[in-house]
């Protein structure tokens, strides 16, 4: 209905400023902790959402609130109720009472505070509750989950044990499981996305809006960057440091330091940043958005434009990344903290495409000096180790299978580089 998507889109304005604060309301004190002025029963009636923090809270509610009763009318007998995200961390408690037979499951995708941070916030126990209404829980990583008991064990009181299931909360004589699950990506798809006419087209104008990177002479390295336009996403700290690094390489260029198969130093570099507006936290992305255009301007003025080309999009379609993912040399994560990111697996995926793809970059044999059917295996089976890397059976991340070849490297050294790689693709991947 019209006027529930409307409390809807409220809603969510709302939860979007929502900010972590240790509690809200009347301190001890008798002082609000939203303006510092003394508060009265008089000015705060009871029943009435008064500081910014409980009508944060109560969009929250409400929010989940109407995806609980979406979820009613759409539940059959028999179908399991799958939830993603915090935004919706009290929905299994919704869904639970209103269908007490209904199979609940949740999935939190960004990482979990720990207690220190998480009991800071004044719903601490109505969060937490929420979420062991579910029947199961799942996470990307151990890390999270693990702190995830350590806030039931220390804030509810809630038991756990470990058996065949994994780790198992007692919630008032319920089993809860905890599920720890890794994503990954589909490089079946990727490569009929990336090999689609759309894909193509993709690639061919974001080649042809470059400088020269491949040929003889000076060409240029190009460095992929994908980020949302927030603080935690470092952007602005990227920025700075691809500055450094200019400054540093033109430095060394006139000195005259760069090895003679380093190009003499006529190679350059180019930065490709995606900028991605973030709409929870409209302000603090208005803030980075102006920070890092100084900066774009500033780079851009000392070292030339063709170094770093910025562009801003509220969503970027899959064809553009992709083709940004094939053309990189390198794909630069920066983020101070992150949770599911599938960009990097996404980059693996993409640089097999083009190492492989003999219709994108010819013949991979006179291209790279090695032996293609082994390369090909090589690069088959290590992008089938670094998809399951977080975990399972075989080798850890750091095996050297997860070790790829560089694009630009001339024949002669590629055929000593194939080499080596084959002998430890042997020793990880030991052939029958």
């Amino acid at each position: 209905p019209i006027a529930e998507a409307a409390d809807l889109a409220e809603a969510a304005r709302q939860l979007g400023s929502f900010q972590s604060r240790p509690s809200t309301g009347s301190g001890s004190d008798g002082l609000d902790s939203s303006s510092g002025t003394r508060a009265t029963a008089k000015s705060a009636p009871r029943g009435r959402v008064t500081t910014k923090d409980e009508q944060a809270w109560h969009a929250y509610k409400r929010v989940n609130q109407i995806f609980r009763d979406y979820v009613v009318e759409a539940y059959n007998e028999g179908d399991l109720v799958w939830i993603h995200g915090f935004q919706l961390a009290l929905l299994p408690a919704f869904v639970s009472r209103r269908l007490t037979v209904a199979k609940v499951g949740i999935f939190l995708h960004t990482p979990f505070p720990s207690s220190e941070i998480f009991r800071t916030l004044s719903m601490r126990s109505e969060l937490l509750r929420g979420i062991l209404s579910a029947d199961q829980i799942g996470f990307h990583l151990y890390e999270y989950a693990r702190h995830f008991m350590t806030n039931c064990r220390r804030l509810l009181g809630t038991k756990y044990e470990f058996d065949a299931r994994g780790a198992v909360l007692d919630v008032d004589g319920r089993d809860v499981v905890i599920s720890c699950v890794h994503a990954g990506v589909e490089p079946t798809v990727l490569s009929r996305v990336s090999a689609s006419p759309e894909g193509a087209r993709a690639f061919e104008n974001l080649r042809r809006s470059l400088p020269a990177t491949a040929g003889a002479g000076a060409v240029t390295r190009v460095i992929a960057g994908i980020d949302k336009i927030e603080r935690l996403r470092g952007l602005p700290l990227k920025l700075l440091a691809y500055e450094r690094f200019l400054e540093g390489a033109a430095a060394r260029r006139a000195a005259g330091d760069f090895a003679e198969d380093e190009g003499a130093g006529g190679d350059r570099t180019c930065l490709v940043q995606y900028a991605l507006t973030s709409f929870e936290r409209q302000a603090d992305c208005d803030k980075i958005r102006r920070d890092c255009r100084v900066l774009v301007e500033r780079i851009k003025a000392k070292h030339g434009a063709d170094v770093l080309y910025w562009h801003e999009f509220f969503e970027v379609p899959i064809h553009d990344r992709l083709a940004l993912l094939a053309v990189a040399d390198v794909f630069w994560v920066s983020s101070v903290r992150d949770g599911l990111n599938r960009w990097p697996l996404e980059y693996v995926a993409m640089q097999y495409e083009t190492l492989m793809g003999t219709e994108i970059h010819g013949d991979v044999e006179a291209a790279l000096g090695v032996d293609g059917a082994q390369h090909q295996k090589y690069l088959d089976d290590a992008l089938a180790r670094m998809l399951d890397c977080n975990g399972g059976p075989g080798y850890p991340c750091a095996d050297p299978s997860t070790n790829f070849f560089p694009k630009t490297l001339d024949a002669g050294r590629a055929k000593r580089r194939g080499l080596e790689e084959q002998e430890l693709a042997d020793a990880v991947f030991p052939t029958a």
